[in-house]
């Protein structure tokens, strides 16, 4: 006999089919949260043995396999769908599939975007309902989805996510906050984050956050006239973009970036590794500052500057996946050194001056092994009109030295 997990919303029995009620009312044993199992309590005797669903949930799976084996006839209530950030997960890995079967209820994600009469098929879920989620985590999700529910943990909830938004100037257009879904006690409100702090909530709530189009789009690339920079010293955009497609990021890649300068490179790493680390290095204090500036403004939050001078500040970083080098001056040897004993996949270098780079390539020929080398020369001419003609002028030259690991 398999184990029955059901899903119950806070409308109890009467959201739940004929065929629900009947194996609740056979079970010989019921798991559920302490209001899962009083929206039942009608329909169960006092014979049943009734466990409740607390913080231990493994404890709990450990004792629903227990009584299976036992060849106990066995439910469990769930909220919503129970594969929806529910149970059911957990208890398919304990006994497998064969011996599992799931009668899911409208999920609480319906119903919420039900009561506001929204479409929801282009909605980020985001859950905070963990202790150990931060909001911090979920920071770009939030910013480049403009259609987002959360799924809450406790009644202040709503007011973090509310000084989140706030504190991260991320402007939005509606923010709802729906309660006790289903239930008796249900309450819609659409609230105004700025006047949230004094509200009281049900423990049992939903966010729903929708936004004007995406605030930050994104890009590779970016124009040099959207940074703060002095005097020209930016990675030009065309160089950005072959250096940064050399680096070849993932979501999680952690990114030294030795010579920060304007800290475009940085900020565009940090885009692609959004779930990663950027760790910019630059020498300069006063560039540091722009750095900073110039993160805030495309809201990068995923940034660490670390104001020094390589190679040195480079021994307490962790390892990188992938290293950009864009100022290396006389330490070039040192740096390198530095980067190839902390084994990146890729290392990405860029000179105007062709004596760095053959000093760079000779280095590496004489004392690297494991990694290949290709050179190109990237030479940037834009058109310009001048009078009654156009020319193409030149506006970067630049070396791109890329050394890929090869085990």
């Amino acid at each position: 006999m398999p184990v029955n997990i059901i899903g119950i919303n806070e409308d109890g029995i009467q959201g739940l089919s004929e065929r629900s009620i009947n194996l609740i009312k056979c079970s010989e044993v019921i798991f559920g949260g302490k209001r899962h199992l009083e929206l039942v309590k009608d329909i169960i005797d006092d014979k049943k043995k009734t466990h409740i669903i607390g913080a231990d949930t493994q404890g709990i799976v450990n004792e629903i396999k227990k009584n299976f084996l036992e060849g106990k006839n066995v439910v469990v209530l769930n909220s919503g769908d129970p594969l929806f950030y529910g149970l059911a997960k957990r208890v398919i890995d304990e006994i497998g599939k064969d011996s599992v079967e799931i009668i899911p209820n409208v999920s609480s994600i319906q119903l919420a975007f039900s009561r506001i009469k929204e479409n929801w098929e282009d909605a980020k879920i985001l859950s905070i309902h963990s202790k150990a989620k931060n909001l911090d985590d979920h920071f770009y999700d939030i910013i480049e989805n403009s259609k987002i529910l959360l799924l809450t943990y406790g009644k202040e909830d709503p007011k973090k996510v509310a000084k989140f938004l706030i504190d991260n100037n991320i402007k939005i257009h509606k923010f709802f906050v729906l309660e006790n879904l289903g239930g008796p006690n249900e309450r819609v409100q659409e609230v105004d984050i700025y006047n949230i702090q004094n509200m009281e909530f049900s423990p049992l709530n939903i966010v729903i956050i929708l936004k004007d189009p995406e605030q930050r789009k994104f890009k590779i690339g970016i124009p040099e006239e959207e940074f703060e920079h002095v005097g020209g010293l930016i990675t030009k955009s065309e160089i950005r973009a072959i250096a940064i497609s050399k680096l070849s990021l993932s979501e999680n890649s952690v990114v030294w970036d030795i010579g920060g300068g304007s800290g475009s490179v940085s900020i565009e790493c940090a885009m692609i590794a959004r779930k990663g680390k950027v760790f910019c290095i630059e020498k300069n204090e006063k560039f540091c500052g722009i750095i900073r500036r110039n993160a805030e403004k495309f809201s990068v939050k995923n940034i660490e500057i670390i104001a020094g001078k390589a190679p040195e500040v480079l021994k307490d970083l962790p390892d990188p996946d992938s290293v950009f080098v864009g100022g290396s001056g006389d330490e070039i040897e040192e740096i390198i050194s530095e980067c190839v004993s902390r084994n990146p996949k890729n290392i990405v270098l860029t000179f105007v001056d062709i004596f760095h780079l053959t000093r760079a390539l000779s280095f590496i020929e004489n004392k690297i092994n494991n990694y290949k080398n290709e050179v190109s020369f990237i030479n940037v001419m834009k058109l310009k009109e001048i009078q009654n003609y156009h020319r193409f002028e030149q506006t970067t030259g630049v070396f791109i030295l890329w050394m890929k690991r090869t085990f």
